[in-house]
């Protein structure tokens, strides 16, 4: 059963690591087609930052004080996504 476990949380720490890849790969794909790379890159930033929020509230076995600032961490990431798309579009 641990092992189980074990490899459940090497899966999703992997499924982790992989979308932060992706998600600089897209910053830096951005980057080189558009002006916008700014946001592109502070995207990208705010997402490693709400995963590291995240880890930190889970090893502090969720206080308060840490889930709130996850939640709020998450709607500055939402709100830069959408600023940044909503640039991007106009850019067509």
């Amino acid at each position: 059963m641990y092992n189980v476990d074990r490899l459940d949380n090497q899966r999703q720490g992997l499924n982790w690591f992989t979308t932060l890849i992706l998600v600089f790969l897209h910053a830096g794909a951005v980057a080189a087609l558009f002006l916008f790379s700014w946001r592109a890159f502070a995207v990208a930033g705010l997402v490693a930052m709400q995963a590291a929020i995240g880890i930190v509230t889970l090893v502090l076995a969720v206080p308060l004080w840490a889930g709130l600032l996850h939640q709020a961490f998450a709607m500055l990431v939402l709100g830069m996504a959408v600023a940044h798309a909503q640039a991007l579009s106009q850019a067509r």
